[in-house]
């Protein structure tokens, strides 16, 4: 029986040996379990993170390339609108921004071109001369309607000046 006692003595120590060893093993693949998830963790932090950053900056730049130009062309409308066709007006996109931009420059210088054949008759009727016309062609809208009324008015100024004309000179006076 002691040799069983000695036996059963050291099976029982080779027994808490391997449940010490089995545990050590556990706390060890645990621990580099909580390290792989802490490390997973880290950098699922760190690409969120990341990601939000640059969604921010996506954003501020997508912002900035759509209220850059339409400040602009607010800015080039309230000058049209305010009656000055001096602005030089920069069509560098073809979104659009730009498609409005390049609008407004045709609307410019159309209205430039108006403005000036408009000059050219009143410097002509000015002199005397009321042969001077604006020129319907390719117009429309308002540009063709105020052509119209300028030779309705050279009408009327020459069937004015006609009729004074024909008056006796008491009658005038």
């Amino acid at each position: 029986m002691e040799l069983f006692d000695a036996q059963a003595k050291k099976l029982g120590k080779m027994v808490d040996e391997f449940r010490d060893y089995q545990r050590r093993e556990a706390e060890a693949i645990l621990q580099e379990t909580f390290g792989a998830a802490n490390a997973t963790n880290t950098k699922l932090v760190a690409g969120t993170a990341a990601g939000i950053l640059f969604a921010l900056f996506a954003a501020v730049m997508l912002s900035r390339a759509i209220t850059r130009p339409i400040a602009r062309a607010t800015v080039t409308a309230e000058a049209i609108a305010a009656g000055d066709l001096s602005s030089d007006i920069a069509v560098d996109s073809t979104d659009e921004a730009g498609r409005l931009l390049a609008a407004m420059k045709t609307m410019q210088a159309t209205l430039l071109g108006l403005v000036a054949e408009i000059r050219d008759c009143v410097e002509h009727a000015n002199r005397g001369d009321l042969s001077a016309r604006v020129a319907l062609e390719g117009k429309s809208g308002f540009g063709r309607d105020l052509g119209r009324i300028a030779l309705d008015e050279d009408t009327l100024l020459r069937t004015s000046t006609c009729t004074v004309r024909a008056l006796p000179v008491e009658s005038v006076a």
